[in-house]
């Protein structure tokens, strides 16, 4: 399940791009295609490390809790991935 803080996070993150969107010139430079797969690259490895991240914290708590229960096939890829 998601958290509130979660979706308020995203909110504002995609609100401030909006506004930044908003604000440029009508007449500014186009990006370049190298600025779209830097920019590709960097939301990968950003949306790589928040899987590991948020997979490798549920385990510990459910180690925690008790609940040890054999990885799923995403936390496998994940784990492989690291």
């Amino acid at each position: 399940m998601i958290q509130p803080i979660t979706l308020i996070g995203a909110g504002i993150c995609l609100a401030a791009l909006y506004a930044q969107y908003k604000s440029r010139p009508r007449n500014a430079r186009r990006t370049s295609l190298g600025q779209k797969l830097k920019l590709a690259k960097i939301i990968g490895i950003a949306l790589l490390a928040w899987l590991s991240l948020y997979y490798s914290l549920q385990h510990s708590i459910g180690q925690i809790d008790g609940n040890d229960r054999p990885p799923s096939l995403i936390e496998r890829a994940v784990s492989a991935l690291k």
